[in-house]
């Protein structure tokens, strides 16, 4: 029998079918795609995309969408806050009443009475919404810093009047070299504050009968900071705002003062004052609350002793003697024997709403 030849196809499957399975299927990896996330954008603290004039910080703070419009008549009955009506005397500064954490303001009419715009016996009705325990996280103003004074380079423009040596808040080298020395191992601006507030308080005594007994409003806040720290003694809030001012401008803080009244008058008969004056501190791009007893960037309960809570600012100022004080001197100073507490108190400032939400 002959040899049987081979077809060339026969060969080909004889040589694929020695190949192993492994070669001769390569399987195709199809690989996988994860899925494109886009990142969420971080909102600006200090923008305003609902265009309600809050920013939104504020916002988030006080429990409000800062990306819903909200109105004046919503916050007014918005959870946690005090809404009042109210009728001032001089001092008062429109376009300062606004811009902080804690309260908005409402302008219902100026009662001019044919003076200069603004003059003495001038008065403001508005609507405000307190936010009474509205305060920033502990963060947002614990911020570090390298040397003592800070360095003025660091703060806005508008705000370097707020760093300056005036008339009665005025910055004594001798002050600055004191708190130098006490604060040179503070490490964040809440505690360079904190120590400057606490250190007062052990070494500051008030005396009511320092400068005169029988002194005129005038006078009072006329008291100068550079004269009560070298005596280390202050009289009323309002020297102790004024001294405050100098002693953490001198350490490079921007310091407001800021001129404040009582919302309900039941408060001030129970207080036994009229108002009491403050201070703002520019920390991180925001006005920050403090007082000479409360503290920074404090919250309050309404039944705390100085009820602190009701108070509505009118005026924000660098020195004590801007202000147009000509109605408080002539109310407290001329009408003192001849009128009541509650007479003289409606004369300067009558709360005419009042609400607790």
């Amino acid at each position: 029998m002959g040899k049987k030849s081979i077809t060339f196809l026969q060969l080909l499957f004889i040589i694929s079918s020695c190949i192993p399975t492994s070669l001769a299927q390569t399987p195709t990896i199809t690989p996988t795609l994860s899925p494109t996330v886009t990142p969420t954008p971080t909102p600006d603290p200090y923008g305003d995309p609902d265009g309600d004039t809050y920013p939104t910080r504020f916002e988030q703070i006080w429990g409000t969408d800062p990306l819903e419009f909200t109105s004046f008549e919503e916050l007014s009955i918005h959870p946690g806050t005090i809404y009042a009506k109210m009728r001032v005397s001089q001092p008062f500064e429109i376009e300062d009443m606004n811009g902080t954490l804690y309260q908005v303001v409402k302008i219902n009419a100026i009662e001019d009475n044919g003076t200069p715009d603004y003059a003495s016996d001038d008065h403001l009705i508005f609507e405000v919404v307190l936010f009474p325990y509205a305060k920033f996280d502990n963060s947002e103003i614990s911020i570090p810093i390298n040397k003592i004074p800070i360095s003025s380079e660091s703060h806005l423009d508008d705000k370097q009047i707020y760093l300056k040596s005036t008339e009665v808040s005025d910055i004594t080298q001798k002050m600055q070299v004191e708190l130098n020395k006490l604060l040179s191992d503070s490490k964040n601006i809440r505690d360079l504050i904190d120590t400057v507030i606490n250190w007062n308080k052990k070494n500051f005594t008030v005396n009511e009968e320092l400068w005169g007994s029988n002194l005129t409003y005038l006078d009072l806040v006329s008291i100068k900071s550079s004269d009560m720290f070298e005596r280390k003694q202050t009289k009323f809030s309002t020297t102790r705002s004024t001294l405050l001012a100098s002693e953490l401008r001198a350490i490079g803080l921007p310091t407001a003062i800021i001129f404040g009244v009582y919302t309900t008058n039941e408060t001030n008969q129970t207080q036994g004052g009229y108002m009491h004056p403050q201070n703002l501190v520019w920390i991180n791009n925001q006005w920050v609350r403090v007082d000479y007893n409360a503290g920074l960037n404090y919250s309050v309960q309404l039944n705390d002793p100085f009820s602190y809570g009701y108070l509505v600012f009118t005026d924000l100022y660098a020195d004590p003697s801007e202000p147009d004080w000509e109605m408080w001197s002539n109310v407290l100073d001329n009408y003192k024997e001849n009128s009541t507490y509650e007479e003289r108190w409606w004369r300067l400032h009558k709360p005419l709403e009042f609400r607790e939400n």
